[in-house]
């Protein structure tokens, strides 16, 4: 396999690790333990690291190395401000181009979550979030949009980030999967405005819970 493909396989997985929380704020990266692992050069390693700090999921700390970013209070308001805006716009114009197909899969996704939640599988409930909103996103039909929204994920500040208190980070997920509940009446009654207010406030985070 080549050093590009390498590079892209390297910064996706880490990427997910990210997303997922299976890597916490200021956990150090290393090039040579990274290598070894995958048993490949450091030099593809080295690749996907630096472009991972380029695009904000890495901190790069001179004659220490790579760590995973630790998000400040503001910066993740910002983040989910930004998201806000931009979902809300995908679920608008996705509200009458979903099939009853595309619903029904949200409405199983929906209890899947629940699972997750009680059971505290973080990495799982991260995975069938991601697939919630994807299911509406491929189908708000601009394809720009799409790619802009996508690519803002890989620099995003998961919700495992927001709390290390398990209690209080089942209570937030509940409330937003309760957000999502409200997103499917919406996306069956084909109301675009309705959907976009509820991503709005879907992305709204309480303070009180960072």
């Amino acid at each position: 396999m080549n050093t590009r493909l390498l590079k892209d396989e390297i910064f996706d997985l880490l990427a997910s690790k990210i997303q997922s929380g299976d890597l916490l704020p200021n956990q150090r990266i290393t090039e040579e333990s990274l290598a070894n692992e995958m048993g490949i050069s450091r030099t593809p390693v080295r690749e996907a690291l630096i472009r991972l700090a380029a695009d904000n999921l890495l901190v790069k700390i001179p004659r220490k190395g790579f760590f995973i970013k630790d998000f400040t209070k503001k910066e993740k308001l910002e983040k989910y401000e930004i998201m806000g805006a931009l979902d809300g716009l995908v679920g608008s114009l996705a509200a009458t181009r979903l099939s009853d197909e595309d619903i029904l899969r949200m409405e199983e996704l929906v209890e899947l979550i629940d699972v997750c939640i009680k059971y505290r599988n973080w990495t799982k409930y991260q995975a069938l979030v991601a697939e919630f909103h994807d299911a509406y996103t491929k189908k708000c039909g601009n394809d720009s949009l799409i790619k802009l929204v996508r690519s803002l994920q890989f620099n995003f500040v998961p919700n495992k980030y927001i709390s290390n208190d398990d209690e209080k980070l089942a209570e937030l997920q509940t409330n937003l999967n309760n957000d999502h509940r409200e997103l499917i009446k919406c996306f069956m009654n084909r109301d675009a405005a309705a959907a976009e207010m509820v991503l709005r406030k879907h992305w709204k985070t309480d303070e009180n819970y960072i």
